[in-house]
């Protein structure tokens, strides 16, 4: 598990000269058209509680149906720990979240926390197919899908100009919906339904693909979550 995350932030790190060169669709937060997904006032202390919350407000707002299965639950990853959480499932679509603060390695690199599913790797350790988003301690979001081995990355991004800044605790929402994927901040939208290339099955997947929520470098992450549906 940990080496499908390492080899998608590798994948990532690769791209970055490319991205100096080319332009990549920015997209803008937007209050006003945004979902109002759990907000940190919102957080209960009851941590087991927090995700259902989550799910719940999806399916009021017909985002997504009332099946699924909670797929992980972990209560805190810190990368100098290796931890993290992980599953794998053959659901089609998932949800993932945490409550993260990324921070500088203290060195040139940035700290990474990363939201990773419908991962496939090969024996050689290439990842054939994966979507995930990626924080940054420059207050950055990438959002990445990785259509084949040693395909470059199709990615999108923003930079929250320091609002909200991840050097503080931030509440993280990825869903992994059909053929887009979206992510929230404090309920505030980063990206929207970018949208995504890889062919989906029409139901399951025929064989399990995983998810993985994980620390990188910098990154703590509590409350650390993935849902199936």
């Amino acid at each position: 598990m940990k080496r499908l995350a390492l080899a998608f932030v590798l994948s990532l790190v690769t791209t970055f000269g490319v991205l100096a060169q080319k332009e990549t669709p920015t997209p803008t937060p937007n209050d006003e058209d945004g979902l109002p997904l759990l907000h940190r006032t919102e957080l209960s202390e009851d941590y087991d509680t927090n995700w259902e919350c989550v799910v719940a407000e999806l399916q009021i707002l017909e985002l997504i149906p009332e099946d699924g299965e909670l797929l992980f639950l972990e209560d805190m990853a810190l990368e100098p720990l290796e931890g993290g959480g992980s599953a794998d499932a053959t659901y089609r679509n998932y949800i993932m979240g945490a409550l993260i603060s990324v921070r500088e390695d203290g060195g040139d690199s940035a700290g990474v926390c990363t939201f990773i599913t419908r991962g496939e790797m090969n024996r050689q350790g290439q990842i054939l197919r994966a979507t995930g988003v990626v924080i940054t301690s420059d207050d950055e979001v990438y959002a990445i899908e990785q259509t084949g081995p040693n395909r470059q990355p199709r990615m999108t991004s923003i930079d929250t100009d320091g609002d909200p800044t991840f050097y503080n605790p931030i509440y993280i929402v990825v869903l992994v919906k059909d053929a887009a994927v979206s992510v929230w901040a404090d309920g505030i939208p980063m990206i929207e339904e970018w949208e995504l290339e890889n062919e989906l099955p029409d139901g399951e997947f025929a064989d399990p693909v995983t998810t993985l929520v994980n620390p990188e470098f910098g990154c703590v992450m509590t409350e650390l979550w993935a849902y199936g549906f």
